[in-house]
């Protein structure tokens, strides 16, 4: 009998977080988690990003294997990496020039207490 009122419990649950209702709050609060592309290219690049990988986790992952080069804040270098796709941060840049002319003048000002952080 516990069974059977679990499994009740979890369809009246899951319809209740999939209602209409529900999914407005979602589409509200993902744009705070995740950047849009109009965002991510109209700010500047920010010391917070030479700590990021080249996307984010949040959202649909995607499996292609683009070359990019991205700020490494252990080697104080840009590196290569494989960009997935989707979910691009603003540590994601398609050439070595473009990483080190934007990436670079940011990177290289933090603090040694910021860099002791990210180790």
């Amino acid at each position: 009998m516990k069974f059977i009122y679990f499994l009740f419990s979890l369809v009246a649950l899951t319809a209740f977080v999939y209602a209409d209702d529900q999914e407005v709050t979602v589409e509200n609060i993902a744009p705070s988690l995740l950047e849009t592309e109009e965002v991510l290219n109209a700010r500047a690049y920010l010391p917070r990003d030479c700590f990021r990988p080249v996307e984010s986790n949040i959202g649909v992952a995607c499996m292609a294997l683009i070359p990019v080069w991205r700020w490494d804040i252990k080697a104080q270098a840009c590196v290569r990496d494989n960009y997935g796709g989707c979910n691009r941060t603003k540590n994601n840049f398609f050439t070595l020039d473009k990483c080190n002319e934007v990436a670079k003048p940011v990177c290289e000002k933090l603090t040694a207490a910021q860099l002791a952080l990210a180790n």
